[in-house]
């Protein structure tokens, strides 16, 4: 008979620990359920006792049978904590024993670390599991029933629940009477490796329930998510078609508005060229006319197809020098009369070079001393300053073109990078629009700063190649 219930409770041990592994799996590749770690705790724990109380019936010396009972006792004190965290899990809160179990558990281990656990005969040898031990376990099996208790009381509509307190209430009465039963003899049946297999039963279809409950939730959650993100691509294009179409229409007005008037002129003075004039001094006015509107028209193409270009850039080591003398003098021609304008050119030590486009550069250049020199006031103090430096230990170029012009407030700082946003009578807006792509095709950046009658930095920022030592028109091919 003991050969066969020893047979019985290592296969329970075995079924124990399979599930526990299962459980314990689960958990660790979807960390959603609490409730599976804690039911594997609970079934390796089973395993443990089933196979602690499969020592004493084996034939093996009394050394095992002992060790067996102290397994045994092991499992009792351990079992607690995974059980008062399971029931808590169910409810979907922390309990507030959970820390009382841990430390229940802890107690206990330090008893049967000093052997308080079995009672011993005068010469010395193992009789049972005390009283103590009884006691101890005793307390444990309270405090679970208490936990028990207070899931059925919170969940008393949940029939899973209900048949899960049944079933836990079956293995906390054998775990009760396996304790008592325990310190009058060693050999003794233990119910709870035999009732926690019906409660396993129980659990795991509980469990498998909910699981199949969270998978159809997070497919069905998959599912609208998906719907959900189509409706939001198809907005966003909308929304992209919308823009496009507004900016086309933006970009329609202000062509029609800047080369309406150029045309307007041109038209009239062809008009006036066909008739004969007296005096060659209006012919000559008039064709410096026709010669200004012309050269308005082909500066704004120029704009236009600058801002809607996309080409690729040519970095080449640039002299800098040169590149703002260029800049500088191209700029100067290019604004109506002689202005009156101071400028300051710096460029630090080590900013001698830099590795950039120079076409798309020096245009950047250009329309940042243009709009310095169109923000200067009439009085005193017209200075245009332009610095070129190293930043971020030499990995970036900088260039600063500043005045001390009328500046710019809060709202249209905000704007001025935005095309066709322009403050002039006669300007297209277009001029910081390309600025700031010349930065962004450089995989650098625009950096305005302005406040009303204070003047406006603006800081062309761009980055070099990391870690390049060394003069760039030397070792650049």
């Amino acid at each position: 008979m003991r050969a066969f219930e020893t047979i019985i409770l290592i296969a329970f041990a075995i079924v124990y620990a399979h599930t526990a592994g299962l459980y314990l799996v689960v958990f660790s590749r979807r960390r959603v359920e609490p409730e599976f770690k804690y039911f594997g705790y609970l079934c390796a724990i089973l395993a443990v006792l089933a196979f602690g109380r499969a020592l004493p019936l084996s034939s093996l010396p009394g050394e095992f049978r002992i060790a067996g009972a102290t397994v045994m006792t092991i499992g009792h004190c351990a079992i607690i904590p995974p059980f008062v965290a399971f029931c808590a899990t169910l409810q979907d809160k922390r309990s507030r024993l959970f820390f009382a179990s841990i430390v229940y558990t802890l107690i206990g281990y330090g008893f049967i670390a000093a052997g308080a656990h079995l009672e011993y005969a005068p010469d010395g040898s193992v009789i049972r599991l005390s009283n103590f031990a009884t006691y101890y376990v005793s307390g444990g099996v309270l405090l679970a029933l208490y936990v028990l208790v207070d899931l059925a009381r919170n969940r008393s509509n949940d029939v899973e629940i209900q048949r899960i307190v049944f079933a836990a209430a079956l293995c906390i009465l054998a775990l009760l009477f396996d304790s008592i039963m325990g310190s009058h003899d060693l050999h003794r049946v233990q119910l709870l490796p035999h009732v926690g297999i019906f409660a396993l039963g129980f659990v795991h279809w509980m469990l498998l329930e909910r699981f199949r409950a969270a998978t159809d939730t997070l497919r069905a959650r998959r599912e609208a998510y998906s719907e959900s993100l189509e409706e939001l691509l198809r907005i966003e294009r909308q929304l992209q078609e919308t823009e496009q179409l507004a900016a086309i229409g933006e970009l329609s007005a202000v062509i029609a508005h800047e080369v309406r008037n150029p045309l307007a002129v041109i038209k009239n003075i062809s008009s006036g060229l066909r008739r004969q004039f007296d005096k060659p001094e209006t012919r000559a006015r008039l064709l410096d006319i026709l010669d200004e509107e012309t050269e308005r028209l082909q500066h704004l193409a120029f704009q236009l197809e600058t801002f809607a270009t996309h080409s690729k850039l040519n970095p080449s080591p640039v002299e800098v020098p040169a590149l703002i003398d260029a800049g500088v003098r191209r700029a100067l021609n290019e604004v109506d009369g002689t202005p009156d304008v101071d400028l300051e050119i710096v460029v630090e030590e080590g900013a001698e070079e830099c590795l950039a486009d120079a076409i798309h550069l020096e245009t950047a250049l250009i329309y940042l001393i243009r709009n310095a020199i169109d923000a200067l006031g009439d009085g005193e103090g017209r200075t245009v300053k332009i610095i070129a430096s190293r930043k971020d230990n030499g990995q970036s170029f900088s260039l600063v073109v500043s005045d001390d012009g009328v500046g710019m407030d809060e709202e249209t700082l905000e704007k001025a990078t935005q095309p066709f946003f322009t403050t002039k009578p006669r300007g297209s807006g277009l001029a910081l629009t390309i600025v700031d792509r010349v930065a962004k095709n450089h995989q650098g950046s625009l950096r305005l700063e302005s406040a009303p009658q204070k003047g406006t930095r603006a800081e062309l920022l761009i980055p070099q190649f990391i870690g390049y030592e060394g003069s760039l028109l030397e070792d650049m091919p």
